[in-house]
């Protein structure tokens, strides 16, 4: 069998410009990632140990009481900075008025923001027929206005590549709020304990920030600086909206229709399957779009980066979410107890979605970096009127049939998603599919004989815990045994990125 090299469309030639540069461009995105997995350990903690503990201690209706108002929350922070940040760090030259005039700007609408939040508290808790999240909602107001003290720091430090700045600050408000969220959920506070970590979270990211970015601000706003950066953060905006209708109109159903003990089991299988995109997707994304901005014009240079990015998150995230999948019930009744088992059915049917999102949600991060925000805002629209419609179809069969309405769509529209892109970087789908040709073939060996094991052996009527002792080694072994056959470079490539990203 043939193997898949992916560092650049002609791998025969390893001394090629492409691969060249590829080899520059990755150490960058590296050394970019080596500090992000510290962000990344803290992400990881604050899923996997958190999670549990507080599952323990909150009701499933305090988990949705909260669910509730963080869409509200996160619509909102759409508006806090109007795309002027990806802008900032687009733009080829930034002058010290763009960035106080973005600073200003981005203030003054985190106060409207949180002005209109506190306002429309009573209101939304009554339209979701939920009274006690009215004080919650007024709470996390707080969270608009700090959010945007954060985006000029931020574009500062992303067009620098500090990211160990960026990911230490993250560990620490990450571990700040893990602190107060405990505190708060063990003496008795509900869902007050999960306002609290989301408040001390955003706080400290403001001020550290604010304090390690050095922007160069004055009191100044100019108007023809914030013009010129308008053109590509419109459509940045636009597609942040209609994104964020596109990712949670599933929440917004399940509140309004099947109640918030329904939308706390599905916001607890939905935390488990971002895992592996906050993990290997948003994060590398952070890093891609400073990295590849700097050759938006070299198109070589953003194939060959594109490919490489798909072929390793693709060789993490396929078979974490097919293990997943294969064990929701054991995963969440060990972890989270048995009464958030309801959530297992769920996770079960969309955790394939994890990790196909893995992958496709970094291309928001190349659009930008070509320029060609305009596609992402078109794309969004079309995935907004997709899932609208298909949630609404699922919603006749419950909570079962949203998650499956979900996976269907997803799959369906991926596809579609990529075609533009890989126009834009001149790269045929095939080229494409062999990057994650050796995860996928290895994922479905590995689900398999997962699933003959776990159906026709003993091993299906153990304890949760023996369950998962037994068949996670063992998909690991099948899995990395099967890459290696058909691909073995791809697992040298592994373990050398681990090795590098260890040095430095």
């Amino acid at each position: 069998m043939s193997k898949s090299h992916i560092l650049s469309e002609s791998e025969e030639k390893p001394s090629s410009p492409e691969n060249d540069i590829s080899k520059s461009m990755g150490s960058t995105v590296v050394k970019g990632a080596a500090w992000g997995t510290l962000a990344t350990i803290a992400r990881i903690s604050s899923a996997l140990l958190v999670l549990p503990v507080l599952a323990r201690y909150l009701l499933p209706e305090e988990f949705g009481i909260v669910q509730i108002g963080m869409p509200v929350v996160l619509f909102l922070m759409l508006f806090n900075d109007f795309g002027f940040g990806p802008a900032l760090v687009r733009a080829k030259s930034v002058t010290n008025n763009a960035w106080s005039s973005v600073f200003w700007v981005n203030i003054s609408i985190g106060i409207l923001m949180t002005i209109t939040m506190y306002a429309m508290s009573g209101p939304i808790a009554n339209w979701y027929k939920v009274p006690e999240a009215k004080p919650i909602l007024e709470a996390l107001s707080l969270i608009l206005v700090l959010s945007c003290v954060t985006i000029t720091p931020a574009a500062m430090l992303q067009r620098k590549m500090r990211f160990d700045i960026l990911s230490m600050t993250e560990v620490i408000s990450i571990g700040a709020g893990i602190c107060v969220a405990f505190y708060g959920a063990i003496n008795g506070y509900g869902a007050w304990a999960l306002v609290g970590q989301q408040v001390t979270m955003f706080a400290l990211k403001a001020v550290f920030m604010l304090a390690l970015s050095f922007p160069p601000v004055s009191f100044v706003i100019d108007r023809g600086e914030l013009k010129s950066l308008l053109g590509f953060s419109s459509h940045m905006m636009a597609s942040r909206v209609l994104n964020f209708f596109s990712r949670n109109i599933d929440n917004i159903v399940i509140g309004r229709v099947l109640g918030a003990a329904a939308l706390g089991y599905y916001s607890i299988a939905y935390r488990i399957l971002l895992l592996p995109v906050e993990v290997f997707a948003w994060g590398l994304s952070q890093v891609l779009m400073p990295a590849m901005s700097k050759f938006q014009d070299d198109k070589g240079r953003m194939r060959a980066a594109t490919l490489r990015t798909y072929r390793l998150i693709s060789v993490f995230t396929f078979p974490l979410m097919a293990g997943i999948s294969i064990l929701a019930e054991p995963i969440i009744v060990f972890f989270l107890g048995e009464r958030m088992a309801n959530a297992a059915i769920v996770l079960q049917i969309i955790a394939p979605v994890g990790a196909i999102q893995s992958i496709t949600s970094t291309q928001g991060a190349m659009y930008m970096a070509l320029g060609r925000a305009d596609i992402l805002s078109k794309l969004s629209l079309l995935g907004l009127i997709a899932m609208t419609i298909s949630t609404l179809i699922g919603a006749q069969w419950g909570l079962v049939g949203i998650s499956w309405a979900y996976l269907i769509l997803v799959v369906v529209m991926t596809p579609l998603t990529f075609l533009p892109l890989f126009k834009l970087l001149e790269m045929p789908i095939s080229t494409a599919f062999n990057a994650i040709k050796t995860p996928l073939i290895s994922t479905l060996i590995m689900t398999a004989i997962l699933v003959a094991i776990h159906l026709q052996t003993p091993v299906g009527n153990v304890s949760n815990f023996v369950k998962l002792l037994i068949l996670v080694p063992i998909g690991g072994i099948i899995y990395i045994a099967s890459a290696a056959i058909l691909d073995r470079p791809i697992v040298k490539e592994v373990f050398g990125l681990v090795d590098e990203i260890r040095k430095k």
